[in-house]
């Protein structure tokens, strides 16, 4: 593992990444994944859960845009540019989310937020959690019900904390869309 603590590390790391060096960029996540989440808490003052949704997207966008840097000083200036410009679209990508919301929801009026309506949808949340593979599930909980962190997680089940946050957003993301498809046809 590159060892990104020196101008020599941080340049071949970096090259090495720019290349498609998968164990390279392993190693480029495990030493900047908390810097990272740091520079978004920085950035958007949020909870971690929109901190930790800036870092992925700033961490696909590092897969997929990195390049060479010589020195770990000129590698956190376009790293914080990354970050920044994730936070950024994440928030416009909320605002417009709730502005659409607001619209939907005139449209549909009072009604919609229905006691009736809602124990429906909190039925149907748990038959789907029911229905999760185990590990999934043991995921979800740990991180919601206990309210266990990501590296907390990761070292009970042997996995690293991106892996774990992963995991734990494929797993919403399936449960998101099959809550649209239940609940948002018209």
């Amino acid at each position: 593992m590159v060892d990104p603590a020196t101008p020599a590390d941080v340049s071949a790391l970096t090259q090495a990444i720019a290349h498609g060096d998968a164990p390279a960029f392993a190693a480029f996540y495990d030493a900047w994944f908390a810097r990272l989440h740091a520079m978004a808490r920085t950035a958007t003052r949020r909870d971690e859960s929109f901190c930790l949704d800036v870092v992925q997207e700033a961490m696909i966008k590092v897969m997929h845009a990195m390049k060479r840097f010589e020195s770990e000083g000129a590698l956190e200036a376009w790293l914080r540019t990354v970050v920044w410009r994730c936070a950024l679209d994440r928030l416009r990508a909320e605002r417009r989310r709730a502005a659409r919301e607001a619209r939907h929801g005139r449209e549909r009026g009072p009604s919609a937020a229905a006691d009736g309506d809602l124990d429906e949808r909190l039925e149907w949340l748990s038959e789907r959690l029911a229905e999760l593979a185990t590990d999934r599930s043991i995921l979800l909980s740990m991180r919601y019900r206990l309210g266990a962190t990501l590296e907390q997680i990761g070292r009970l089940v042997g996995l690293r904390a991106g892996a774990v946050d992963g995991r734990i957003n494929r797993s919403l993301a399936h449960l998101r869309a099959a809550a649209q498809e239940t609940f948002d046809e018209p």
